[in-house]
C-alpha cells in the first residue's frame, strides 16, 4: 500500500512537472505570437503614416520651369491630393516664396490664385531661417552644394519644399551649369489638430483596437524633440521617447533635410538630392503586464 501511495505520488509530481513546463511552452509561444502581431500592427501603422506624408511631400514638389503658371501647377497638384488622399484634411494650407526676402503668397483654392499675404506666426521660423540662409558653395565643376533649410518642422508642422532654379550657359562651345542666385519654396502647412485628432486616432483605431471597444495596449506618438506627446490613447501613457516599452518606431524616418545637392549628368539632366525627416515616435505598451 505504501509502495503505491508513493508511486501515485511521484506520478503526480511528474505531471505536475510536465504541466508546468507545457504551460510555459504555451505561454512562450503566446508571447511570441503577440509580439509578432504587435510588430506587424505597428509597421502598418508607420507605413500608413509614413505613406500620407510622402505622398503629400512629393505631390507638393512643383518645377518653376514647368509649363504654365505656377498657380495652375499648384492648383492641379491640389486637386489631385484632395482626390487621391485618404486623409486630405492633413494639408491645411498652401504657400509660395520666390526667394528669402520676397513676400509670401498663399494659394487660395477657391479662385484657384496666389495672393499676397503676410507672413502668418506660425511660419516665423521659417521665414527667420530663410533669411539667415548662406549662398551657395561651388566646388568641382558640375556640383553645387547649397545649405538648406530643414525640408520638415514638425513642430509647425509644414514641408519646406524648394524650387531650384538652373540655367545651362553656352559660351566658347562649352555649357556651363549655373544655380540662380535666389531659391523659391513651396510650403505645405499641416493641420496639427486634425491629424492629433482625427488622423492618428484612427490610424490607431485601424490597427490596434480589440474585438469590442478600446485597445489591447496604450499608445502614444512622442516628438523626439521636445519629448511632448502628440498623441496617446490613454491619458495617463506618456512614455519618453526612449522610454522601456513593448514596442516603438520611429515616424517618417530618414536623414537630416540639411543638405541640397546637385550633380549634371550629360548635357540636361539633373539629379537632386534631398532627404527628410519627421520627428516623431510611436510607442507601444501592454495594458496586461
Amino acid at each position: 500500500m505504501v509502495v503505491v501511495a508513493v508511486a501515485l505520488l511521484g506520478l503526480i509530481a511528474l505531471l505536475a512537472t510536465l504541466q508546468y513546463r507545457w504551460l510555459g511552452r504555451i505561454s512562450d509561444a503566446e508571447r511570441e505570437h503577440m509580439r509578432a502581431t504587435l510588430t506587424t500592427r505597428t509597421s502598418g501603422f508607420v507605413q500608413d503614416f509614413d505613406g500620407e506624408l510622402t505622398r503629400a511631400y512629393l505631390l507638393f514638389q512643383v518645377d518653376p520651369q514647368a509649363a504654365g503658371s505656377l498657380e495652375s501647377r499648384i492648383a492641379l497638384r491640389h486637386d489631385r491630393w484632395q482626390a487621391t488622399a485618404k486623409y486630405p484634411r492633413i494639408v491645411k494650407e498652401i504657400y509660395s516664396v520666390d526667394g528669402a526676402g520676397a513676400p509670401l503668397q498663399r494659394f487660395n483654392s477657391t479662385t484657384r490664385t496666389l495672393e499676397p499675404i503676410a507672413w502668418p506666426s506660425v511660419l516665423d521660423p521659417i521665414h527667420q531661417k530663410l533669411l539667415s540662409a548662406p549662398e551657395p558653395a561651388t566646388g568641382t565643376p558640375g556640383l553645387v552644394l547649397r545649405q538648406m533649410p530643414q525640408a520638415i518642422w514638425d513642430n509647425i508642422p509644414a514641408f519646406l519644399i524648394p524650387m531650384p532654379l538652373f540655367r545651362f550657359d553656352e559660351a566658347d562651345g562649352h555649357t556651363q551649369f549655373r544655380l540662380s542666385p535666389g531659391l523659391s519654396y513651396i510650403i505645405v502647412l499641416m493641420d496639427r489638430a486634425y491629424i492629433t485628432n482625427e488622423m492618428l486616432p484612427a490610424l490607431a483605431q485601424q490597427h490596434f483596437r480589440q474585438t469590442g471597444d478600446g485597445f489591447d495596449y496604450e499608445l502614444a506618438v512622442v516628438n523626439t524633440n521636445d519629448r511632448a506627446v502628440v498623441y496617446q490613447s490613454n491619458g495617463e501613457f506618456s512614455p519618453a521617447p526612449d522610454a522601456q516599452v513593448d514596442a516603438s518606431r520611429d515616424l517618417f524616418r530618414g536623414a537630416r533635410g540639411d543638405q541640397f545637392s546637385v550633380r549634371r549628368h550629360g548635357n540636361n539632366h539633373l539629379e537632386f538630392i534631398h532627404r527628410t525627416r519627421f520627428g516623431f515616435t510611436i510607442t507601444l505598451k501592454s495594458r496586461f503586464q
